[in-house]
């Protein structure tokens, strides 16, 4: 995913990632909005009906609810995904920057931008099956004894986001800082 004109001040002020966003990503959201806003359209009209069916309707009824649960859950991922998480430091940013850095290339993961308050990484997690290349761009703010950040996952068709790919990195981070011996992790 391109970054293009972050906005530093205001992402860290709203904890939650300010940039310019392409078209993709705002079709890829409107789509995820409409599926969903259907599902449920399709679903209120399965439930008026519902004490007409038989055992395999109302099998095929609990079903369907499993299955929305699970889009409105990946339409939840979707909207949160530029809300950024934070991970409390007792280090100063130039500190932490290093530590991203050295963990970043440890991953094998490709920097797209580093600067002083900044950290881009990339990595190509390669074909899931069915041709559908997975992609994640994280984004590393720093600020103070902050390290905030998020994940954008990438696909060749719909951009879901990952289910777990914000708690994985979170948990990847907390080893790092707290294996430093002057990093304290709240």
């Amino acid at each position: 995913m391109k970054i293009a004109d972050l906005n530093f001040e205001q992402s860290l002020l709203r904890r939650h990632l300010i940039f310019k966003t392409s078209w993709s990503y705002k079709f890829d959201l409107i789509f995820q909005i409409i599926v969903n806003v259907v599902l449920w359209l399709f679903m209120s009209m399965i439930l008026v009906n519902y004490a007409t069916y038989d055992r395999n309707g109302k099998s095929f009824v609990y079903v369907f609810v499993v299955f929305m649960l699970i889009f409105n859950y990946l339409l939840y991922l979707k909207l949160m995904e530029k809300k950024l998480s934070i991970i409390r430091t007792n280090n100063t940013a130039g500190i932490n920057r290093e530590y991203i850095l050295a963990f970043a290339k440890q991953e094998d993961w490709s920097i797209r931008k580093k600067s002083k308050n900044i950290v881009v990484t990339f990595e190509d997690c390669g074909d899931r099956g069915l041709g559908n290349n997975k992609q994640l761009t994280r984004v590393f703010l720093l600020s103070a004894n902050d390290v905030l950040f998020t994940v954008f996952t990438e696909r060749n068709r719909v951009n879901f986001p990952g289910l777990f790919d914000r708690r994985d990195v979170r948990s990847d981070l907390s080893k790092v800082f707290a294996n430093r011996p002057d990093t304290k992790n709240n």
